[in-house]
């Protein structure tokens, strides 16, 4: 009996499948057991993007913008802190004040009242800081006063500082329009007549160690019935006599005019 072969392209399909399952073994293995072939590998690229020149934002600021935006944000804290606060009061959280006061020291201040030009001859005395009652060193446990000369200063005995002119100095001024005198300003303290003299008496104490100082004073006798300017002396002395200009207790103030310049009298007791 003869034997049939078999064709040769079925030989030629039987050896092409052979050959291509030795090549997709392993591959197909571990696709079968849920691996994936080195094939399938995922690999991950980074892809940089590049923005377009349209697509960028960019944001100016001026100084003067940001110092508003730091002042509106101190502002909102400010009213954060004040909304936080109300906030305790309500819910009765507000913590309980300190029950230390503290006194405000409040000064008062006098105003001088307003002078004029010629009211600048002012005393340039120096301030008297004791009283009779912190200081036993009165210049009248030491000392008296005296009052000599046409004008000048000294102190009674009580020890006050005390100024003093001759009222026959004075009446050869004219116009005046008041016999008062007063003593450095138009609201001055008015002299009082003994005797000759005219004595204008401070509530300046006169200590031993201020009998040597120097009290510079001016007084006001009145205005001008005529032209109205207020007149002063030793200035209407000055006008009557220039010679006086010479005198070393008088000398030129700063607004033109012109001042006793004295030092105390007294004698020791």
């Amino acid at each position: 009996m003869a034997t049939t072969r078999p064709s040769t392209p079925w030989l030629l399909g039987i050896a092409l499948l052979v050959i291509l399952l030795f090549i997709f073994w392993n591959p197909l293995k571990k696709w079968i057991k849920g691996e994936k072939s080195v094939t399938e590998t995922e690999t991950t690229t980074t892809t940089t993007v590049e923005c377009d020149e349209t697509s960028r934002v960019t944001i100016f600021m001026t100084g003067e913008e940001i110092r508003a935006l730091i002042e509106d944000n101190s502002r909102l804290e400010a009213e954060r802190d004040q909304l936080r606060e109300r906030l305790d009061d309500c819910l009765g959280n507000k913590k309980p004040k300190s029950t230390t006061t503290t006194k405000k020291k409040t000064t008062t201040k006098t105003t001088a009242p307003q002078k004029s030009t010629s009211e600048r001859t002012q005393t340039q005395t120096p301030k008297a800081t004791h009283s009779r009652e912190t200081s036993p060193n009165l210049a009248t446990n030491q000392y008296e006063g005296q009052i000599l000369g046409d004008y000048g200063s000294t102190f009674d005995e009580n020890s006050y500082l005390l100024f003093y002119i001759k009222a026959s100095l004075l009446k050869d001024v004219k116009n005046r329009s008041t016999s008062e005198v007063r003593l450095n300003s138009k609201t001055g303290p008015v002299g009082v007549q003994h005797g000759e003299y005219i004595i204008f008496t401070t509530r300046i104490i006169i200590l031993t160690d201020m009998i040597d100082n120097p009290w510079n004073f001016a007084l006001y006798i009145g205005d001008h019935v005529q032209y109205g300017f207020d007149m002063w002396a030793p200035h209407e002395l000055v006008k009557l006599n220039t010679e006086l200009e010479s005198d070393p207790q008088i000398a030129p103030n700063d607004a033109g005019g012109y001042h006793f310049v004295t030092y105390v009298n007294y004698r020791m007791k």
